[in-house]
């Protein structure tokens, strides 16, 4: 066959993949999302801010200074609000 037919192209990286397999890619897209999700649920708010957690857009509570948790992006967002900052003109 020529190398030029786009079915023996087709066939031939049908082949390929058949030999890797799916597994491992299936694998590797689990634990990209696995860890997205993961980095995006901790966050640390500083000594004068105030964190606002939006669920959905709508406020859900309020934490201090330090470190916390919350579910994924997407489903949480904080705000972090200058609260204790004294401004003086």
């Amino acid at each position: 066959m020529p190398i030029n037919d786009p079915e023996y192209v087709v066939e031939e990286f049908r082949k390929r993949a058949d030999a890797i397999g799916s597994r491992p890619i299936v694998a590797a897209i689990a634990g990209a999302v696995l860890l997205f999700f993961l980095w995006s649920t901790w966050f640390t708010v500083q000594p004068e801010e105030t964190g606002v957690i939006q669920r959905f857009g709508a406020v859900n509570r309020t934490v201090g200074p330090g470190l916390h948790f919350k579910l994924p992006d997407g489903i949480e967002r904080v705000r972090r609000v200058p609260t204790e900052r004294v401004l003086k003109e």
